[in-house]
C-alpha cells in the first residue's frame, strides 16, 4: 500500500491541504477534526486543496472533500 500523508499549511487567512499518495479513511477522522478546529478558531476565508500528488482517494476522503 502506498504511503498516506496529508500536509496542512496556513498563510494569512488561507488554509492549504495537500493529500499525498493513497488517501483513505485511515486519515479522514484526524484530518476532519484538525480542519474543523482550524476553521473554527482562525476563521479562514479560503481553503485550497492541491490534489496534484494524490494518486488515489477512497469514498470516505471524497465525502470529506464534499463536506
Amino acid at each position: 500500500m502506498e504511503n498516506e500523508q496529508i500536509e496542512i499549511g496556513v498563510s494569512d487567512r488561507r488554509l492549504f491541504v495537500r493529500p499525498i499518495g493513497h488517501v483513505t479513511a485511515k486519515l479522514c477522522q484526524v484530518l476532519k477534526t484538525r480542519l474543523f478546529s482550524l476553521i473554527e478558531t482562525a476563521g479562514f476565508e479560503q481553503i485550497e486543496f492541491d490534489m496534484s500528488a494524490c494518486k488515489y482517494m477512497d469514498s470516505t476522503f471524497l465525502g470529506l472533500l464534499l463536506l
